[in-house]
């Protein structure tokens, strides 16, 4: 399922599909209007919404989630257009098939189509906002995951430039306090991210320039510092 949403084989499906239905109305309606018969309203007003429903369904293939985590929380937006168009391709041939121009048919015709759109629209509207709200989650969820990835990266490359093994022994050290705390985040972790960065940057330039090892030693110990603050922040927010 997560490989037909994420891939173009819906959009190539409705086309199929779409390709398929004309290829069978414009055969049967060709030939009927060759015999000289009359094509009564309801079968174009008919036609028109089938043709709406292909061309909506198509157009929701277009929605992607912004994380590949999100991915499934499309579905129920599928199946909500999925519906529409199975219930819109019955609804319509039989109005095809009864091909008046009377009016109360062709009213008929019309009221139901509007009906039928209409509930397709609330329950996507419903479809969306669940759609959104988990896509909301995972991208934040990831945001904060390469972040942290971030962070730890950037410790392991200063292991590397650090020349001083005491640099490095506390470099390595404070990796690992990195990998085994929280990637979670809230308002109250923003100032403590931002510190943290701060002191990472600050650190950067010191192993860079060739600071002093106790300018080095004392730079590690006030990232970790701003680690331990996140640290305290995130268990607070728990």
């Amino acid at each position: 399922m997560k490989k037909f949403v994420t891939s173009k084989t819906a959009l190539i499906v409705v086309g199929l599909l779409a390709v398929l239905f004309n290829v069978v109305f414009w055969a049967i309606v060709g030939s009927e209007l060759g015999a000289g018969k009359q094509m009564g309203t309801t079968l174009w007003i008919s036609y028109a919404m089938v043709m709406v429903s292909f061309v909506v369904s198509g157009a929701v293939t277009f929605i992607k989630p912004g994380s590949k985590s999100a991915t499934l929380a499309i579905v129920p937006m599928l199946y909500a257009t999925w519906g529409y168009v199975i219930v819109c391709l019955i609804m319509n041939m039989i109005f095809m098939f009864i091909n008046t121009s009377a009016k109360g048919g062709y009213i008929a015709d019309i009221v139901l189509n509007a009906i039928l759109l209409i509930v397709y629209a609330i329950a996507m509207v419903v479809a969306y906002r669940y759609f959104a709200r988990v896509n909301t989650i995972f991208e934040k969820k990831e945001e904060r995951v390469l972040r942290h990835y971030n962070w730890s990266s950037k410790i392991s490359s200063l292991i590397s430039l650090a020349e001083h093994d005491e640099v490095k022994v506390a470099l390595v050290e404070f990796r690992r306090i990195m990998n085994y705390s929280s990637s979670g985040s809230n308002e109250k972790t923003a100032e403590a991210d931002a510190k943290l960065e701060e002191e990472l940057d600050n650190l950067e330039v010191l192993i860079k320039s060739g600071a002093s090892v106790e300018e080095q030693m004392r730079a590690v110990k006030f990232a970790r510092v701003a680690l331990d603050e996140r640290n305290r922040a995130v268990a607070m927010a728990r």
